[in-house]
């Protein structure tokens, strides 16, 4: 017959090694943080195409998140400033098709690969995604916590035309920061010709293409 702490003996060392061994299985399946990175990682106003965003180290079939935030003071971190302007989730292995024609009006998996997704953006028109003198900021994530958030910068700059229209945002007399200044064309039905995000003091730079006559609008 066992005795009564031969048996306390037993059913705590058998609670460690329970406990131990699902700790060693959480521990592992949070191992191995995803990979993130953007292609290009920069364009100007003039870009028209669109922004490859790889990741990797993923499990087969795994779903991830990727949010896109207006990066206002440029600091690489999403915080209480910054906007939130797209948010979508993509599935390893698998990417939108309609008549089985891959939709690229929506981002999905275009790599066949097992545990890594190329998903694509499109920019084929100014909009807020082309506001220039500006930095979006990139996050991945997993809805499950598998891994932790991992980031990724893309930054959009000014072109090189000669012309430029700067001005000052202001509110009841006060410069706002960050304010969006926008230049719309006076003979395209208010068409978006460039944009920008002004600076701490509300000072904005744009320098439109030839060919418009644009309007400011703050």
């Amino acid at each position: 017959m066992v005795d009564r702490d031969t048996r306390f003996v037993f059913v705590f060392n058998l609670a460690r090694f329970l406990f131990g061994s699902a700790i060693f299985y959480l521990a592992g399946q949070s191992l191995g943080a995803a990979t993130f990175s953007i292609s290009p990682s920069a364009i100007n106003l003039d870009y028209s195409g669109s922004i490859a965003l790889q990741v990797g180290g993923l499990n087969d079939g795994e779903v991830i998140r990727i949010e896109k935030f207006i990066d206002y003071n440029a600091n690489g971190v999403a915080n209480g400033i910054d906007t939130l302007v797209q948010s979508f989730q993509v599935a390893n292995g698998h990417s939108s098709t309609i008549g089985g024609v891959t939709n690229f009006n929506r981002p999905g998996d275009l790599n066949a690969a097992t545990g890594a997704i190329t998903a694509r953006l499109n920019f084929e028109h100014p909009d807020l995604q082309h506001f220039s003198g500006s930095q979006y900021l990139l996050r991945v994530s997993s809805p499950s916590g598998r891994f932790a958030a991992t980031n990724a910068i893309l930054r959009v700059t000014n072109s090189s035309y000669p012309q430029l229209v700067t001005g000052l945002v202001k509110s009841g007399g006060t410069n706002v920061p960050y304010a969006m200044a926008a230049l719309l064309s006076g003979e395209a039905n208010g068409r978006l010709v460039a944009g920008t995000f002004a600076s701490t003091g509300g000072l904005f730079r744009l320098p439109p293409a030839t060919g418009n006559v644009p309007t400011h609008r703050p």
